[in-house]
């Protein structure tokens, strides 16, 4: 009995070549075609690998996990796959294949067995070996088990007896065999087909002719590439045919690193992408997982952008990532496969340290470097010398390739009949059978041969003395290493003990200074103010900055870009939501949340969802106004102001803003109209004056202020801008209640007194439109001040790269208040 299964792709390798024939499923019969498209329902169960699994938030010492390369990861981490309907799945098929003659038992009692040979064998055992190499290695899809059905019929009419399915494999093996041996002893003898034949063959990673014992050149019987032992991984050299791993697996694929196809290529860790071995050694970012078996690349990533837009200057082309000349002065870019090509100067140099560094010449350099004798050599003999060994390779290849379509030829139907006891007519209808189905499968092998299994399974050798050699080599090159690393450790210590004393002394001189300021009863100099940028070029136009002590946080607003920022003190990151109009102000909500100005709306804005609901809508006959700055006065009212849209920075139609009041019962409240630029707002510490900036008007204002009721009356200017420090625009206020006002345009942020009109002291920016400010950190100790980048100009840009950005001012001497949140 013997069961057939038809070969799934679970059953193909990723390290050999598939050699199995399945286009039988054509001479099926017509019930069996038309259930075919009818797979049974199949579902995952990815259950049970969740349950195997690690979160994400658990965090694992890369010491103590092992990265996986295979490609069947990928599928795994999909589900389980089962199936679904049990009796949709079909029954295995089972036939007789030969009658197998019941073999007569020895029935002598066994103290009369007696061995000839002095081994002696435990009752049980079972040679492995000798059993394996008696077994076919053969089997017979549904192509030959129909086409040994017509012969067994013809034979039949001829008189002659059956041929069943064992005898047919063992007659396909032998001429498999014979085939393959015959080609082998035609490659060896035969003229032009032996490696020992060019005399100009190179390694194609290294570019030496010469081998020595241990460290020979091997080549592919495919492409015909020829690598060094060493150089490519090859731990043993194949007795018969050897094949690189490209053509193992029956493909040619591109070069990661170069426009070039062939040659001596090895995988990624990923095993799908390829690249050169004189590549990856050659591009100083990549490393070779492996050395002793050249493989898999990795590290491809760590290649920076900078080489990869590298143009090679020899085939003008901008594809993988180029080598540059080794001349300092010199920034030549070239493929490394290129530089072969064209016979550059490229050299490998054993240092003092036994470290190999690789040293690459473009073409200029390269002729400089030659010899005087050789100087008058032109420089496209290198070229001819180039494609005079592509032909000859070509040629060779041509003649393994005529080899190949006439294998039929090798083969014997006398001697394979003799060595099988079989009829000379039989055989000859299977070897006829054999050809035409090797032709179809483009004259390659039915099976792969015997001696490519056993190279497949042989692993290092540790008792080999060249693998001991090597491992103290490596183990040399690692002492080393970590001798270097050691005595960089102490250099490194060295100095920033060395520093950390010079800072000592400092520290002492100025605690010394400071000893004698305070001896001679000297006034205590301001502490130098420290100007930080946070989030360089963050905002088109920042706005409106408030501190959330709760979390470490700073909130502002990007009115054209319609974002709610939130920068995290703490982690340096910000989150933001995006809202569908421009968003000019924000504050804080005492319910919880925030409310903002969007538009020509009070919102209440949710941070979790993201989500803004309308609280009140204002100037609803002017389409072409919207909010700008806003804040919250002691009571729990939101005040906010209006504006025409501008048609460039501090450019709109004026006259058409307005200042309003969002009470905690959703009610709005106007103050006055005919404003220009409504911006910045604060209150008195004893909440009895209202400050308020017109832009337009150069001026910061003060009314008085009915907290009870939130009236303001009595207009009057308190300080008027000078014309170096351009337009006022947003305000806060400190502990002392004194006023501190952003310049947009002026680059400064200036200190004011209400109360005499005179400003106090005046802190420049590295940028010009400076927006607005705020006081915040743990005690309210440092002043945050919000840019603008919209209407800078790219050579502003050029001088002030940090516009748009926001900055944080320490050292100023002073603090300021929390703010106040939204009552409603």
């Amino acid at each position: 009995m013997k069961r057939h299964r038809t070969l799934s792709s679970s059953d193909s390798s990723d390290e050999s070549p598939s050699t199995s024939f399945t286009s039988g499923s054509m001479y099926r019969s017509k019930s069996k075609i038309q259930n075919e498209h009818k797979k049974s329902s199949e579902i995952f169960r990815k259950d049970l690998i969740s349950a195997m699994k690690i979160s994400d938030s658990h965090h694992v010492n890369p010491d103590s996990y092992y990265l996986f390369t295979d490609t069947w990861k990928e599928e795994w981490e999909k589900g389980v796959q089962v199936p679904d309907s049990l009796d949709t799945v079909p029954q295995p098929s089972l036939r007789i294949v030969a009658e197998k003659v019941k073999e007569v038992l020895f029935t002598r009692p066994r103290k009369y067995i007696r061995h000839s040979n002095s081994e002696t064998t435990e009752p049980g055992y079972i040679n492995i070996t000798e059993l394996a190499a008696s077994l076919c290695r053969y089997d017979l899809d549904d192509m030959d088990i129909y086409w040994l059905q017509g012969l067994n019929e013809d034979l039949a009419e001829m008189g002659c007896g059956p041929v069943d399915e064992n005898l047919m494999e063992k007659t396909i093996e032998v001429l498999e065999r014979h085939c393959h041996e015959n080609m082998n002893h035609a490659i060896k003898t035969e003229e032009g087909l032996g490696i020992e034949y060019d005399e100009d063959v190179i390694c194609d990673v290294c570019r030496s002719p010469e081998s020595e014992e241990g460290n020979d050149m091997v080549f592919c019987d495919k492409c015909n590439v020829c690598v060094h032992q060493a150089c490519y991984g090859i731990l043993k050299v194949p007795e018969g045919s050897w094949l690189c791993r490209s053509c193992v697996l029956g493909i040619q694929p591109q070069c990661l690193l170069c426009p070039k196809k062939g040659g001596a290529m090895k995988t990624t860790k990923t095993g799908t992408k390829w690249a050169h071995v004189s590549c990856a050694l050659w591009i100083p970012e990549v490393s070779i997982g492996c050395p002793e078996r050249m493989e898999p690349i990795t590290k491809i990533s760590h290649i920076p952008p900078s080489r990869w837009a590298l143009v090679c200057n020899l085939c003008k082309l901008k594809t993988g990532a180029c080598i540059q000349c080794s001349v300092k002065s010199c920034i030549t870019a070239f493929h490394v496969t290129c530089a072969f090509e064209h016979s550059l100067e490229m050299k490998t140099i054993l240092d003092e340290e036994d470290e190999v560094k690789f040293r690459s010449y473009c073409v200029k350099h390269s002729q400089n470097r030659e010899k005087p004798g050789e100087a008058e050599y032109p420089l496209h003999r290198a070229t001819e010398q180039s494609q005079a060994k592509s032909e000859k390779i070509g040629l060779r290849a041509q003649k393994l390739r005529e080899l190949e379509e006439e294998f039929y030829t090798l083969v014997s139907v006398e001697d394979v009949a003799t060595e099988l006891g079989l009829p000379t007519l039989m055989v000859d209808f299977i070897y006829n059978y054999w050809t035409l189905k090797r032709k179809s499968n483009f004259n390659k092998p039915l099976l792969p041969p015997k001696e490519d299994e056993e190279n497949g399974l042989v692993q290092p050798r540790e008792t080999s003395i060249n693998t001991r050699m090597r491992m103290f080599m490596h183990l040399r090159q690692d002492l080393e290493r970590v001798r270097n690393l050691c005595y960089m450790i102490g250099r490194r210590e060295k100095m920033k003990l060395s520093h950390n004393k010079i800072q000592e002394e400092i520290f002492s001189l100025q605690v010394q200074l400071l000893n004698q300021e305070m001896a001679a009863d000297c006034p205590m100099t301001m502490s130098s103010i420290k100007i930080e940028c946070i989030l360089p070029g963050n905002c088109q136009l920042g706005e409106s900055p408030i501190w959330e002590e709760a979390s470490n946080s700073l909130l502002f607003v990007d009115i054209p870009a319609k974002k709610v920022c939130r920068w995290d003190s703490l982690s340096q990151q910000v989150q933001q939501v995006t809202v569908d109009a421009p968003v000019s102000s924000v504050a804080f909500r005492q319910s919880g949340g925030y409310v903002a100005t969007i538009g020509t709306k009070f919102c209440a804005l949710n941070w979790e969802d993201q989500s803004a609901i309308v609280l009140a809508t204002v100037d609803k006959d002017k389409k072409n106004n919207r909010f700008n700055d806003g804040k919250v006065d002691p009571a729990g009212r939101y005040f906010a102001g209006t504006m025409a849209e501008e048609t460039a920075p501090a450019v709109l139609e004026r006259h058409q803003g307005s200042l309003y009041s969002l009470f905690p019962d959703h009610h709005v409240e106007k103050y006055f109209d005919q404003v220009d630029i409504s911006n910045g707002l604060d209150w008195s510490l004893d909440h009895k004056i209202f400050y308020y900036i017109d832009s337009l008007s150069y001026s910061v204002d003060a009314f008085d202020y009915d907290l009870p009721t939130g009236k303001i009356s009595n207009r009057r200017s308190v300080y008027k801008l000078e014309k170096e420090e351009q337009i006022p625009d947003g305000m806060c206020i400190d502990a002392e209640g004194k006023l501190w006002v952003a310049c947009y345009n002026g680059g400064r942020v200036i200190r004011l007194d209400p109360e005499t009109g005179k400003k106090l002291q005046t802190v420049k920016l590295p940028v010009d439109k400076t927006t607005s400010c705020c006081f915040g950190g743990k005690d309210y100790s440092e002043m945050y001040v919000t840019c603008a980048r919209d209407g800078i100009d790219p050579e502003g840009l050029l001088r002030q790269p940090e516009g748009g950005g926001i900055f944080k001012i320490t050292g100023l001497g002073v603090k300021g208040i929390p703010p106040y949140p939204y009552a409603g």
